[in-house]
């Protein structure tokens, strides 16, 4: 199955296609912006978690209006707290896409857009 994924932020635009596969609400690929690491995304009516193996080790939550805690390891010993306000958030049969306030340590960082097609 071809995965599209796409993030905007206030200064970067990441966008890539890549073969990955789907077991009912979960979707599995490769990340394309981090070597050596893999996505996974698990998604329902309600919330997305989006977490990420390998080189990088991530976890995020989304729920719409709520602002939920994730962290942020690689192999380098780089390991700090993240957080994210979703402030859209839109799960149909093959796209998730959602608008978001990224916090890194308790501090804003970014206004994001992601969107991932499946």
């Amino acid at each position: 199955m071809l995965v599209e994924f796409s993030m905007i932020t206030n200064d970067l635009n990441i966008s890539y296609k890549v073969f990955g596969k789907r077991d009912d609400n979960i979707i599995t690929f490769p990340d394309k912006s981090v070597s050596n690491t893999l996505m996974i995304v698990e998604f329902w009516d309600t919330e997305i978690e989006i977490k990420r193996i390998g080189e990088v080790e991530m976890l995020q939550t989304f729920r719409l209006n709520e602002k939920c805690e994730g962290y942020y390891k690689n192999n380098s010993g780089i390991n700090f707290k993240i957080s994210s306000l979703t402030t859209k958030m839109i799960v149909e049969e093959n796209q998730i896409y959602l608008e978001y306030e990224y916090y890194l340590e308790n501090e804003w960082q970014s206004s994001n857009k992601l969107k991932i097609i499946f």
